[in-house]
């Protein structure tokens, strides 16, 4: 892809390859200069705000209360003397 660099220095990222890095306005990326090449990384880890939502459950949230509740409930499960 051959890009144009702005009036300061900036360059705009074609839709087509924001989406296949998963890239969005506002997202920071590592610019990397080798010789004569740049080259943009998109950031290592993924922020959590972007998997809300991906994952589909049976079962919905119960709440902080049932959270609690089925937290305890595991611990006394797992670690109750037989």
């Amino acid at each position: 892809m051959r890009l144009r660099l702005g009036p300061r220095g900036e360059l705009v990222l074609p839709e087509e390859a924001l989406r296949r890095l998963g890239l969005r306005p506002g997202d920071e990326v590592e610019l990397l200069v080798e010789e004569e090449s740049l080259h943009l990384k998109p950031p290592r880890s993924i922020p959590l705000e972007s998997l809300l939502g991906s994952l589909a459950s049976a079962v919905s949230y119960p709440g902080p209360e049932g959270e609690k509740e089925a937290r305890e409930t595991s611990w006394t499960e797992r670690f109750q003397k037989p």
